[in-house]
């Protein structure tokens, strides 16, 4: 496949070798390495079925990674392994934002407005996030749907949930009314976080509906009374919207200014790695989403062993594509900050130009998005 128009390589990857950590497992093959400078390397695949398969997906590597500014803070690349003592992904912030504070953490060039955040900074709209939740009535065990797309706030909405001890059931802001119906019957959420106010009014004749048997929880509570609050990620949701259902509606901004005054004083919820973080919802065969119940315990094991495949170093900057409800996409991204790399979010349709404009030393997609580029 000829990528050289979009800055990669004449070939992903022109030469490869398989790695014998990778034959042990049985990956055939996982993991390669390719000595071209300048290339993207497939450094982390999965769902391999044999020597002359496809990988579903695929993690690529530039080999000739950037040089970090000067004024960053500097770190090895196999900081994420040598970390100490968090063990539980809402505990890492804390300790980036200590050891990598004014170093970029992300870039959301794509949404109005613009967000560019600092590891510190980042922590503390996770804490200030987390702080309003709670001011809102969000407490330990709680479940939360979370229905949006890949960005920024997405994170800092999923972290701040976690940090009270809840749990979020996510699906993307593109699903069909009724599934998001059902996600939030069946995980019991008290509260849903929203991409916009266009999903939001996607909803609304579930949330505003009187009670019938499609409308009620999995507690016996129709949405409209279970749901105590809903929070748009972007844009401002209208008064007319607001006034038309009983809970409580809110931008972003709003559960922000809601926690400022807290956030300095917030205390993390006691959580225990065992303790349930999430539910990911996936579209199923047949019938209705299916729930896969995540721990804490699950994905900190995910960050923790990721370093035998990849090791970034601080200040690599990644691209974030693929919609953060995939868990792989999802616990890559963790990763990738956890190990102080910088992120940038984009989309489909302005990829190819990020891939020249934030020249990335990792991004995480699939082959179709690769076959995409390649046939426009």
């Amino acid at each position: 496949m000829d990528l050289s128009h979009l800055g990669c390589p004449a070939q992903i990857p022109p030469r490869l070798a398989c790695s014998r950590h990778s034959q042990r497992r049985g990956c055939t093959p996982a993991h390669f390495h390719d000595t071209s400078s300048g290339r993207y390397q497939r450094t982390l695949s999965f769902d391999q079925r044999g020597p002359a398969s496809r990988p579903r997906l695929a993690l690529y590597t530039r080999v000739a990674s950037p040089v970090a500014p000067a004024q960053q803070d500097v770190g090895s690349s196999s900081e994420a392994q040598q970390r100490g003592p968090a063990d539980i992904i809402p505990n890492i912030w804390a300790e980036l934002a200590a050891k990598h504070g004014s170093n970029l953490a992300s870039r959301d060039p794509h949404h109005q407005p613009v967000v560019q955040l600092t590891f510190r900074e980042l922590k503390d709209q996770m804490q200030q996030f987390a702080a309003g939740l709670q001011s809102l009535g969000l407490r330990q065990n709680d479940k939360v749907s979370l229905f949006s797309e890949n960005s920024i706030r997405w994170l800092i909405a999923d972290q701040g949930i976690m940090m009270n001890g809840a749990i979020d059931a996510v699906r993307g802001a593109s699903s069909p009314r009724d599934e998001m119906a059902y996600i939030m019957r069946h995980s019991q959420s008290s509260a849903v976080v929203l991409q916009d106010p266009e999903t939001l009014d996607k909803l609304l004749p579930v949330l505003s509906e009187p009670a019938d048997e499609a409308t009620s929880n999995g507690a016996g509570k129709p949405l409209h009374e279970a749901i105590k609050f809903a929070i748009c990620l972007w844009g401002e949701p209208s008064k007319e919207v607001r006034n038309k259902l009983a809970c409580n509606v809110l931008s972003f901004q709003d559960v922000l200014d809601e926690g400022a005054a807290a956030a300095a004083g917030f205390q993390m919820a006691n959580i225990q790695r065992n303790d349930l973080a999430t539910f990911v919802y996936t579209s199923g065969t047949t019938g209705n989403p299916k729930g896969v119940m995540l721990t804490h315990a699950n994905l900190f094991y995910q960050i923790e062993n990721m370093s035998h495949y990849i090791r970034p170093d601080v200040g690599d900057t990644s691209l974030s594509l693929l919609p953060p409800w995939h868990i792989y996409e999802r616990a890559c991204g963790y990763y990738l900050y956890y190990s102080g790399s910088s992120q940038v979010y984009t989309n489909v349709r302005r990829f190819r130009d990020d891939l020249t404009k934030y020249p990335p030393s990792f991004f995480v997609c699939v082959p179709l998005v690769l076959d995409s580029l390649y046939n426009k």
